[in-house]
């Protein structure tokens, strides 16, 4: 369980003349045999949009809230229609059933596997945002038994008129209190890295009046980890993409000798050590033995990367300590001995250096060796998990923002990976187990958490043919934060409406896709 809270240091920045929200669209489905006559109440509760806005009832409730209402059917049209336009709350009207059909044949039963379902063409609205109608008679204890395995905002009884009814779902669409935004970061080793920083650029770039480093919290494992660290700093993310180029930034420029530092010293330390067994007369039982304890756990130490971290954290303006930071930080690390996830930054794991927590978290083996905190060796968080979501829902996310670079080639060509060698082979195995995983967790994440949203950033197969190889790859750095970027760009500019009023509920908007040129390059 996570218990203890980090109160935010800073409050989010809100503008004084920031224009208000966007009334809310609210869906109402209805059955055809009262489609005239609902459509008929809306049009005397209506009001004529104004110039240049979006079509449906524009309706002013008795309370003076403002809202468009999509009237809809269990069409396929209508599906569509509600799938092109991100609505903000879904009111299913249920009262009309015919007599003595369960709930499967209802316009409920019809309509919710429909509405919930998701793939990268269409978009289900947030669960917690959809209501049933239902009447008052004998079968509605079994049809809200039935309502409630799809883990939906909420049923209504026969509400006494139709402004009540939409005056309900304007409360789900507009919450009080919608709730915090977190950022979670995945790893993906020096590639997911600059992938990461592509997508976060991006959307740094098409967010107006505010900054990601405005998000109430972050959370990262493997390389997130480090990126997190600097954005919970405040550090933008342009200035650690300048960093990582090794431009003048705010952060030191980054090369290779320290990502990639021999792990020399432990080489030597096991063959002392095999030498004094060996003249002591401890023999090994053969020589593949004696070989597996000279080897050493990781090609690279990870030293100067520790070290690099600490002098950044200490920096003026910086902050290597959980208690301090700007921003709540979660760091995720794989506990080497016990197989466990620990998360540094929370409940008694505060008091460890970030620098020394994301060190750890790092600490892929068998590229960088194990970082021993306290009596215990840590390895990367991403052995036992892909990204914290379950912690940044903990201290109470409502949005939060994924990036995810562990994608598998996907190809139908036969044969396609097998070529390609050992290490693409390893690698397309591991990010195939750990892409499964992640999936897994998002399901079951939006089925227990239905007043959660999760938007979540991922390489295409366009851009993994580029990132297909070894996660570790340094050269091709530009290419892949360039690709990142304007891929990123393309998909919410395509999808412009849906992540504006996702973002739009949590206090934070989009700039108008108008004024939106240029690629990474510009």
């Amino acid at each position: 369980m996570h218990n203890a809270l980090i109160p935010l240091k800073e409050t989010r920045p809100m503008k004084k003349d920031a224009p208000p929200l966007n009334p809310p669209r609210i869906g109402l489905f209805v059955s055809s045999a009262v489609y005239e006559s609902t459509e008929k109440a809306l049009q005397e509760m209506s009001h004529p949009p104004p110039e240049g806005v979006e079509n449906g009832f524009h309706i002013c409730l008795k309370n003076g809230a403002k809202l468009i209402c999509r009237l809809l059917t269990d069409t396929p049209e209508s599906l569509a229609q509600a799938s092109a336009h991100p609505l903000d709350a879904v009111l299913i009207d249920n009262r009309h059933a015919p007599p003595g059909s369960g709930f499967a044949g209802s316009l409920a039963g019809r309509l919710l596997p429909e509405i919930l379902s998701s793939d990268e063409t269409r978009r289900s609205p947030l669960r917690g945002t959809i209501l049933i109608v239902l009447p008052e008679d004998a079968n509605t204890p079994y049809h809200a038994y039935a309502i409630g395995s799809f883990q939906i905002g909420g049923i209504l009884i026969n509400p006494p008129s139709l402004d009540d009814l939409l005056t309900r779902a304007y409360r789900v669409s507009r919450p009080k209190n919608p709730g915090k935004v977190a950022l979670c970061l995945a790893g993906g080793g020096i590639e997911g890295m600059f992938y990461e920083i592509g997508v976060l650029r991006a959307l740094d770039a098409l967010l107006e009046g505010s900054s990601i480093i405005d998000f109430d919290m972050f959370s990262g494992i493997s390389a997130g980890a480090s990126i997190g660290a600097f954005l919970a700093n405040g550090v933008k993310p342009y200035e650690i993409a300048n960093a990582l180029h090794g431009r003048p930034s705010r952060v030191a420029p980054v090369n290779r000798t320290m990502l990639f530092d021999p792990n020399l010293g432990e080489i030597s330390r096991r063959v002392l050590v095999s030498v004094g067994d060996l003249m002591r007369g401890r023999w090994l039982t053969s020589p593949i033995d004696t070989a597996l304890k000279v080897t050493p756990t990781a090609l690279f130490s990870g030293d100067r990367l520790k070290a690099y971290l600490r002098k950044e954290m200490t920096k003026p303006g910086m902050t290597d300590s959980f208690h301090q930071l700007r921003r709540p930080l979660f760091i995720g690390c794989t506990d080497q001995d016990s197989g466990t996830h620990v998360t540094f930054g929370e409940n008694d794991r505060m008091d460890v250096p970030v620098s020394q927590a994301v060190r750890a978290s790092m600490a892929m083996t068998p590229y960088y060796n194990p970082e021993k905190i306290g009596d215990r060796f840590y390895v990367d968080g991403i052995f036992t998990r892909t990204i914290n979501i379950d912690v940044a829902i903990a201290h109470g996310a409502k949005l939060i923002i994924c990036v995810d670079p562990l994608r598998p080639v996907e190809k139908q060509e036969a044969g396609f990976v097998h070529e390609r060698g050992g290490i693409f082979n390893t690698v397309q195995s591991v990010k195939s187990m750990i892409r499964t995983r992640f999936a897994e967790m998002v399901d079951r994440t939006g089925e227990a958490h239905p007043d959660v949203s999760i938007i979540l950033f991922s390489p295409s197969g366009r851009d993994m043919e580029q990132m297909s190889g070894t996660m570790m790859r340094f050269f091709y750095r530009t290419e892949t934060e360039n690709m990142a970027y304007d891929s990123t760009k393309e998909r919410i500019l395509s999808e412009y409406k849906w992540f504006a009023a996702v973002f739009s509920r949590h206090g934070y908007r989009l700039k108008p896709p108008g004024t939106l040129h240029g690629n990474a390059q510009q």
